[in-house]
Formats: structure tokens, sequence, C-alpha cells
């Protein structure tokens, strides 16, 4: 049993010994590149965390590839892509984190007599879903690698919340320069308004798939103006 939660973690450890399984914890792996250390002897993994979090699936899937077709994940994330992205990195099964203690039981009862917790049908289409969005973000990163240094200093900024009164002012340059900026930004993205080009920037910063380079990093774009370009 491992979660970023120690908590939830004991508290399940506890139920589940009830049920009679002999069920240890485990650390969760906080230091980047670290692995869960399993305990000599266990058979079967069940992993608790918020796979919505960029950083928990990262950890997520080291633990998972350390220890591959061994774990049961429980998460609170909708059944969806990221359900797709543990099945990818090989877990036994993905379970809703709302499972009840005789359900769960059930699950890695059967999980230890080889019976997946998901039908292959399902399984396919979730890790297909997950690999349309990963296809769909490298398409938008190359999008992205369209825009000049300017133009990709007026995007963060606008994703920081500037407006632009407030860019043309820090830049400085009239507002109709960084109108016309921001209009190169729409039309090298491929949308149709300012809300999508931010929004489009969002979704590669939160899923950490904008690299860092220079002295600029997209977490902190209030230092575009003093930026490399980060590809």
């Amino acid at each position: 049993m491992v979660s970023d939660q120690m908590l939830v973690a004991e508290t399940i450890r506890a139920a589940l010994a009830g049920q009679g399984w002999d069920a240890r914890l485990a650390r969760w792996p906080e230091r980047a590149g670290a692995v869960v250390t399993v305990p000599p002897g266990m058979t079967l993994g069940v992993l608790v965390t918020d796979l919505e979090r960029a950083d928990r699936l990262e950890h997520a899937q080291r633990i998972l590839a350390a220890w591959p077709d061994h774990w049961v994940v429980l998460t609170g994330a909708p059944r969806g892509p990221r359900w797709g992205a543990v099945l990818d990195a090989r877990a036994l099964g993905v379970l809703s984190s709302a499972v009840g203690l005789e359900d769960l039981s059930a699950v890695l009862r059967r999980a230890a007599a080889g019976i997946r917790p998901v039908e292959p049908g399902e399984a396919n289409q979730l890790r297909h879903s997950w690999r349309a969005v990963l296809a769909e973000q490298r398409e938008l990163a190359e999008r992205m690698r369209r825009l000049t240094r300017r133009e990709l200093t007026i995007l963060g900024l606008l994703y920081a919340g500037d407006n632009v009164g407030r860019i043309a002012a820090q830049l400085g340059v009239s507002e109709a320069t960084v109108r016309s900026q921001v209009r190169a930004v729409l039309r090298k993205l491929a949308v149709n308004s300012q809300l999508a080009a931010v929004a489009a920037y969002a979704s590669l910063v939160e899923e950490r798939r904008v690299p860092d380079r220079g002295g600029w990093s997209p977490q902190n774009p209030g230092k575009a103006h003093a930026a490399q370009r980060p590809w």
C-alpha cells in the first residue's frame, strides 16, 4: 500500500488487514526518480493518488514501471485519459477511490488470481484516450515553437493575468503593437480567441510539457520579458 497521503494509506491498510490481507505500507517516493521499495513476499500493490496533478501522475508512472502488472490504482480522477495513462504504464487495473471495502477486497482477490479489474476492451479505449491527449499536446507544442520570442513573452504575460495595456507598459511598446502580436499568436496557434490561446498555453504548463530554458520559467511567466525562448 502506497499513497501520497499517508493517513489515507494507513486507513485503507487497516481496513484490508481486517479483511484478512497481509497489508503493509511503503513510503511514497517524493524525491525525483525514486521508486517504491516493495516488501519481500508481496504479490500485489495498491497505489492511491490524485492523478489529476501532473507531478503525482509522473510519480505513479515511475512506481508502476518499476513493478509492472502488480499495482491496482485507486484515484479520485474521473474515468478517462488519466486512467489510460496508468494502464499504459502497466497498472494491473484502476478503480475509483470511492470503491467500497468489500468491493476493493473482491477486486484484489480476483487480481491475485490473474483477473484484471478493467475489461480488455475498456482498458484499450482508456489507453487510446491518453495517447490521443499526448498527441494533441505534441501538436500544440509544435505550434508553440512557431512563436517568436516576443510573441511567446506576450503569451506568457497573458497567462500570468496581464492585460494588453499592462503588457505594453512592461515591454515599452504601444498597445497596437501588442494587439498585432496577439493576433499573430492566435494565427500560429490556430485558435480564435485570446482566451483559447491562454488555455492552450496553460494546458502545456500544467502538464509540465513546456521546457524551462534560460532565465524564464512558464511557472513564473512574469519574468517573460527578460526571457530566452524555452525551446
